[in-house]
């Protein structure tokens, strides 16, 4: 698996400002010692953009990062900026194997977004603990030095993205560094991960209610598939591949006109064919994906028997 790095500038030397770059917008030639300075020197900025279509990182992929130069010491006047993303919102897990820079003039700084620009996206990360509390210390993620604490705990994204910078100064070069970007493998094989749940296709044909049965004694916490937005919405449909299937959802009670997710989740999105639910002959209480195109809903009767998405939570 490949990462993706992007503004990878060692060092900033007399030769190399001779070198130039071309903004993507053709618009400019720059020195190199402008590209990855944390300013638009190009009109649109590709100067400090990251490459396109960077590759994504699925469940229990690793990628090993290290300062540029490692196993041996990291240049002098050293720039690289490194972007990380996940799919389908899986978390990025990141974990310090050997820390070394010079302190207070050498820094890796760590984010939790896709933009090394949001300045306000800085992390905190927690390292060894208070010996009166035993809470853990927690610092932004501007890390230099070589604490041995910075290895004692795993760090996890609040979001499925994520940068670093790694900047250097002229003077002294110390070792560098080594960490660790995973992510976990949070479903069980063949269930697919989606914003901590996972979804399977069950192909055994079901009534409504023996498919609830059935996804409810798959796992703690498991019931039909319930769906809160378009992107979920895509998900569920893909599992469910050519087949109309069960989810979650079904009339509040009989002929009622609201319906209702299995779990007791509010229900805030819809995604019904035109002139559904129609409630056909007024026994029409339970819902199908995939009804006529891929992702549509559908009211369908109950007692017909279908293959269904089961949702369980992520491990």
């Amino acid at each position: 698996m490949q990462f993706c790095m992007f503004c990878h500038v060692i060092p900033h030397t007399t030769g190399q400002a001779k070198m130039a770059f071309k903004c993507e917008d053709g618009a400019l030639s720059l020195p190199m010692s402008q590209v990855c300075n944390h300013m638009w020197d190009c009109p649109d900025g590709s100067d400090e953009l990251p490459h396109r279509n960077c590759p994504s990182m699925g469940p229990g992929q690793t990628v090993h990062i290290t300062s540029p130069g490692w196993p041996g010491k990291y240049p002098n006047n050293a720039s690289v900026i490194w972007t990380f993303a996940s799919e389908m919102g899986l978390p990025l897990l990141l974990q310090i194997v050997h820390f070394d820079l010079q302190r207070n003039y050498d820094f890796l700084v760590i984010g939790g977004a896709s933009d090394p620009r949001d300045v306000t996206s800085v992390v905190k990360y927690r390292y060894g603990h208070d010996k009166y509390t035993d809470k853990p210390f927690e610092m932004y993620a501007n890390l230099t030095g070589n604490d041995d604490l910075l290895k004692e705990n795993i760090w996890r994204s609040e979001v499925s993205e994520m940068w670093m910078y790694f900047e250097s100064d002229s003077a002294t070069a110390n070792d560098g560094f080594q960490l660790i970007l995973s992510t976990p493998n949070v479903c069980k094989p063949n269930w697919v991960y989606f914003e901590g749940s996972c979804y399977r296709l069950i192909d055994t044909v079901m009534q409504y209610s023996d498919a609830a049965l059935y996804c409810s004694k798959a796992s703690i916490g498991g019931h039909l598939a319930v769906i809160h937005s378009s992107q979920e919405n895509d998900l569920v449909a893909m599992v469910a591949e050519s087949n109309r299937a069960w989810i979650g959802a079904s009339r509040k009670f009989h002929n009622s006109k609201e319906f209702f997710w299995i779990n007791g989740d509010k229900k805030t999105f819809t995604n019904w064919r035109k002139l559904e639910p129609n409630n056909f002959s007024g026994k029409e209480n339970c819902v199908e994906i995939n009804y006529v195109r891929k992702g549509l809903w559908n009211d369908h009767f109950c007692i017909m028997k279908k293959p269904f998405v089961c949702e369980m939570p992520a491990l």
